[in-house]
């Protein structure tokens, strides 16, 4: 083991309330289910964890990545030369003010949960969120979106945590936009406040339902994927079109393959490696670049080595 993760362990394990494991698969933690270890993989279970482990990687100068449900995340075969953060137990709370109409999530919370919660009192406005794979903190983070909707634009206020401990910001503070959230560099979502409105029950779980079979109809659903691979550029026309137009919708790189449902999707059919996925990823920037002079800009983060060798 690397000196640094070896100090990294003797330090920090005996001072987490949560875990910290040496060499972890990172495959089962994202929705394309591919990627290396992690040298270091920390459970958080508090705030004060997360407020270890950030100053810890501050101090030592350690590369440091937060995973939620990893839905937008490709990471290497090679894996992760640093400390990887999953949210445990403090930032999976959800409560609601029916009073007010708001729900507060955790960190950890998944969409999924977050609109089952909503439905369940009749607050609507979140359920563009249906299908969606990922946590409160991840949507926040990359302000995810669907249908002419965001989730930041449902914020009321969030609190965030790093080194230095927790901030909370109001809604008429954050700074957001298209797939950009409004966290600044080292912060984590502890917890977020959402304001809805108070809606009908039946009408809020029907649209939530429209939703979801759009998306079941659009997306290739049934196989392993991160969601969009590259955002949409700033003309007419999508990014799912453009690569669609340069005949890219079916091709294969080993188990990996451009959608040909979605042309902006990108499936694991099974035993795809992190490398053939890239290939794809660079495959379709570089045809779209020679074909319509647009360079696509990528939705999808790469994390790690993807050089040969």
């Amino acid at each position: 083991m690397n000196n640094m993760f070896k100090e990294a362990c003797e330090y920090l394990k005996p001072k987490l309330e949560g875990s910290l494991v040496e060499n972890e698969e990172l495959k089962k933690y994202t929705t394309l289910r591919v990627g290396g270890p992690a040298a270091l993989f920390a459970q958080a279970k508090t705030l004060n964890d997360i407020k270890l482990l950030l100053g810890f990687a501050h101090e030592k100068d350690l590369n440091y990545l937060l995973i939620g449900r990893g839905a937008n995340l490709l990471i290497s075969d090679k894996g992760f030369e640093g400390l990887v953060i999953r949210l445990g137990q403090d930032f999976n709370r959800i409560s609601v003010n029916i009073k007010n109409a708001t729900i507060s999530a955790g960190g950890a919370i998944t969409l999924a949960i977050l609109l089952k919660d909503a439905q369940k009192y009749s607050l609507e406005g979140l359920e563009f969120v249906a299908g969606i794979p990922a946590t409160v903190g991840g949507a926040i983070a990359s302000n995810v979106g669907a249908f002419g909707k965001s989730v930041c634009q449902f914020i009321a206020e969030i609190k965030v945590v790093d080194e230095n401990g927790l901030k909370v910001y109001k809604a008429n503070t954050l700074e957001y936009g298209y797939r950009k959230g409004p966290l600044k560099e080292g912060e984590i979502v502890a917890e977020a406040v959402f304001q809805l409105k108070v809606g009908e029950k039946g009408i809020i779980k029907g649209r939530a339902e429209r939703f979801f079979k759009k998306r079941k109809q659009t997306q290739p659903l049934s196989y392993a994927n991160a969601g969009s691979v590259f955002k949409n550029p700033s003309t007419k026309i999508s990014a799912a079109e453009l690569i669609e137009k340069c005949g890219l919708k079916g091709l294969t790189e080993g188990d990996a393959m451009i959608s040909d449902v979605h042309a902006n999707f990108i499936i694991n059919k099974g035993r795809a490696k992190a490398a053939d996925i890239y290939i794809l990823l660079d495959v379709a920037r570089k045809k779209v670049k020679e074909k319509y002079d647009i360079l696509l800009e990528p939705e999808i983060k790469t994390i790690g080595n993807f050089d040969e060798g």
